[in-house]
């Protein structure tokens, strides 16, 4: 009866392995959808493009603060100019000023002269009016005159001598005159040139005054681009920060989501090709006679086929557990595990970390002689859950229908 029952089991095996179906592509839930990437990286993009932004803000801000320096030191070196004019034009009416006090002093100094030679000329005219009358000393003055010869001759000399004076007086008055009339004029025409300098003076001065203006002008300009600069560079770090710290928060959002072994429910591919000839929960009696319920699902499959990892995960034991055989366990997050057992290889190492469809052994034909297929459980803690319907549509078939159906 044991001998019939094993060749009955065979022939299951046999039949499965012959009709089982090859696996189908399973899109990895782990990896985000492609609308949730393209926006992450539009959002890298935005934020590169800010800061690139940024870059050129600093770069003209740096431009436009060296510009005000520039500004500065020319407006610095205008106010020297202005200062220095200034000083001259100040040199300058004080020299006209002086002068026009000399010319004013000469002025009146002219006047008396003029005046004093008037009188003089008066005086004169007065004293030659009165000898000529007198006219020469002759025969008939000296006849008919009560003075004697010599009287008449001394009383002419004394006139004349009154005459000579009274010429160089008048002489020495216009020397005077002409002296100070020299001096007036030289006095006045530095005076002309003095003006016209200061003209020329305060003509460059407002020149200069107007170059000041501009500078001012463009300096606040450029101080207000800075400031302008300044606020925009200040708003794109603060809107750097807060899509930065959005977009990290929607990659740590996906990062727990793909950290969600919840999410792999029916998405996770086949561990192995080949039909499922023991169901979760089915009690069983192995070639030994031993009975006992399954703890997951059962695969028959060809001897040197690939076990694969159903998702990311770390193997935390890769070896010969008692009762399993050969054994691969994968951690996969939030307390769950996958053991897949009856290895006739393992191909993967405790401590490392295995992708989804990344391959752990083989299938081995002497590791199912004592229990029929390949052993895949489904873990949650010690808890062992059914693993069937967690598999993707398409991925798994039955041997045999469900006892229930």
């Amino acid at each position: 009866m044991n001998a019939m029952a094993r060749f009955l089991s065979l022939c299951l095996v046999l039949f499965a392995l012959l009709h089982s179906p090859p696996l189908a592509a399973v899109p990895d839930p782990f990896l985000p959808s492609s609308e949730v990437g393209a926006r992450i990286e539009q959002r890298r993009v935005e934020i590169q493009r800010l800061r690139e932004n940024i870059e050129e803000q600093q770069y003209l801000t740096e431009e436009n603060q060296e510009q005000e320096r520039a500004i500065l030191a020319e407006l610095e070196d205008i106010d020297r100019r202005l200062a220095e004019r200034m000083e001259k034009v100040y040199d300058l009416n004080k020299q006209i000023g002086e002068q026009e006090a000399e010319l004013q002093k000469l002025g009146r100094e002219l006047a008396d002269i003029s005046a004093v030679k008037d009188r003089a000329m008066r005086h004169l005219m007065r004293r030659i009016r009165a000898f000529y009358p007198v006219g020469k000393v002759g025969l008939f003055g000296v006849t008919f005159s009560r003075e004697n010869l010599p009287d008449l001759l001394i009383f002419r000399e004394a006139f004349a001598n009154l005459i000579r004076y009274d010429e160089r007086i008048l002489a020495d008055y216009r020397q005077k005159y002409e002296r100070l009339r020299a001096i007036s004029q030289t006095l006045a025409l530095e005076q002309s040139v003095l003006k016209d300098f200061l003209a020329k003076m305060r003509v460059e001065q407002e020149a200069v005054e107007a170059v000041k203006s501009e500078r001012e002008t463009l300096l606040e300009n450029v101080r207000n681009q800075v400031g302008l600069r300044k606020r925009a560079m200040a708003e794109m770090r603060a809107a750097v920060g807060k899509m930065t710290a959005s977009l990290q928060a929607e990659i740590r959002r996906e990062e727990n989501k793909a950290k969600d072994f919840n999410r792999f429910k029916g998405h996770l591919p086949a561990p192995a090709s080949g039909r499922i000839v023991v169901r979760f929960g089915e009690e069983t009696t192995n070639k030994m006679g031993i009975v006992k319920t399954s703890q997951g699902l059962s695969f028959a499959v060809a001897d040197g086929a690939a076990a694969r990892a159903v998702a990311p995960g770390l193997a935390i034991f890769a070896g010969y557990l008692r009762g399993y055989g050969n054994t691969v366990i994968l951690h996969h997050g939030q307390n769950f595990f996958t053991v897949t057992a009856r290895l006739g290889r393992i191909d993967c190492a405790k401590g490392e970390r295995l992708k989804a469809g990344a391959i752990i052994g083989r299938a081995g034909v002497m590791a199912m002689v004592v229990d029929d297929g390949l052993s895949f459980e489904l873990r949650q803690g010690k808890e062992a859950i059914d693993p069937a319907p967690w598999f993707a549509d398409g991925q798994i078939s039955f041997a045999t229908p469900s006892a229930h159906q």
